[in-house]
């Protein structure tokens, strides 16, 4: 009986519990070093990077403020890349 009692009061905290999605920051120098491997032609971390956006779009659309500055943090990095001319804008994923 305590085990059935157990599993229900579980389930039930299960639940109650938010299912939010929390929102993926990058430090700015791992934003760096990935956009620069990106560069260098590794398609792993394009595809990462992709993902990445994916999610910061998709989080953005729920109304997350933190995926959009995140988001704007990416294309502020991006963008000067493209101004010191070392990224072609097709190395970079885009949304």
């Amino acid at each position: 009986m305590k085990k059935i009692t157990m599993i229900l009061f579980l389930g039930l905290l299960v639940a109650c519990g938010k299912n939010e999605e929390i929102v993926q920051l990058t430090k700015r120098s791992e934003k760096i070093k990935k956009i620069e491997k990106v560069l260098s032609g590794d398609k792993k971390t394009k595809l990462e990077i992709e993902k990445i956006r994916e999610k910061l779009e998709s989080q953005m659309k729920n109304g997350k403020s933190e995926a959009k500055e995140e988001l704007e943090e990416w294309e502020k990095i991006e963008k000067s890349k493209n101004r010191m001319g070392n990224l072609r804008s097709e190395d970079v994923p885009k949304l």
